[in-house]
């Protein structure tokens, strides 16, 4: 009776956790699409003369968003290595996030997710940093466009991270029809064994 009184309660579960699972793996998606726009954009920072971002600025002469080509700048640097080193974390926690929801549990999956959200959102507060560089302190800059996609792209993987800590801790459908194929074998163990009868029950045999 207690299992079949939880059972409702469980199926809803169950359903919220794969609800979840789905928002964050849509979470990751847009997390790492976002952050490829702010890693490559030219509009992070603007100034009078043009814009620039952690690895782009928009060239004075043509009009065109082109790389930097010897970057000196530490501030931008910093930056831009830090805006690389969170899409490569946020890759790693879309794998994460798809193989251990879809496909079989990882080990310490728990932990690891918890790394790469906290690590992703420092690198991400890092590219803020980008705002101390040299042409900044000398004509003064304001936030750009991209500024609107870097803060997207935190909230994502802070929705995608503490999604799939959650779902890690309530049982899936999938789990629970796992739970309810080995609830019925344990409950009729001699289902097998049906119509079977034994030498003993035939009167061929005889009991010691």
């Amino acid at each position: 009776h207690s299992v079949n009184a939880t059972r409702p309660s469980i199926i809803m579960n169950a359903n919220r956790a794969e609800m979840i699972q789905i928002s964050a793996l849509g979470a990751a998606t847009v997390a790492v699409m976002t952050n490829m726009i702010v890693m490559t954009s030219c509009d992070l920072l603007q100034y009078d003369e043009g814009s620039l971002g952690v690895m782009n600025y928009i060239d004075e002469k043509t009009g065109e968003c082109s790389p930097f080509l010897a970057l000196e700048d530490q501030s931008l640097k910093a930056a831009g290595t830090a805006s690389l080193t969170a899409f490569a974390v946020g890759i790693s926690l879309l794998a994460l996030i798809v193989i251990n929801n879809f496909f079989w549990p990882v080990p310490y999956n728990t932990t690891l997710i918890s790394l790469c959200g906290v690590g992703v959102q420092l690198c991400l507060l890092m590219v803020y940093t980008a705002m101390n560089n040299s042409i900044c302190e000398l004509e003064g800059c304001s936030w750009g466009s991209a500024t609107v996609w870097l803060i997207i792209t935190q909230l994502a993987y802070l929705t995608a991270s503490v999604g799939t800590l959650y779902t890690d801790e309530t049982v899936t459908l999938k789990q629970y029809s796992g739970f309810r194929r080995t609830q019925k074998k344990c409950q009729n163990p001699f289902r097998r064994r049906r119509g079977r009868r034994t030498e003993l029950e035939l009167g061929l045999g005889s009991a010691h």
